[in-house]
């Protein structure tokens, strides 16, 4: 398991603690809920948000300890599928978004991406 993945869990597990479940997770939730509207009222325009998956088309070798905060940089592309809960999937290095339970609807237009 790298550290990334232990910084995730134990960061995770001191935000659920008791202490802290009011200040940290109670708010978390609030505020996942208000992401969960606003991304709603855009996809009931349009069948899908297309977003960059990444920051760059390519990465240079970086130093071990630099690497944790390479990967938070990069997990903000993609933080609003995994807030949500939506499907979403990257193809050709663009991130397709749709709302629950459309992912034929993702699929359909990677397929028109990648041809």
């Amino acid at each position: 398991m790298g550290f990334l993945a232990k910084a995730t869990i134990i960061y995770g597990s001191d935000v659920l603690a008791k202490a802290k479940y009011e200040k940290c997770y109670d708010k978390s939730l609030r505020i996942r809920r208000v992401v969960c509207d606003k991304v709603r009222e855009i996809l009931a325009s349009c069948d899908a948000i297309l977003a960059p998956a990444c920051g760059k088309a390519e990465y240079k070798p970086y130093d071990a300890l630099d690497a944790f905060e390479k990967v938070f940089e990069e997990t903000l592309f993609t933080a609003i599928p995994s807030i949500t809960g939506m499907p979403a999937m990257v193809t050709k290095g663009v991130q397709l978004i749709a709302d629950s339970f459309k992912e034929s609807v993702l699929l359909s237009i990677a397929k028109s991406v990648e041809v």
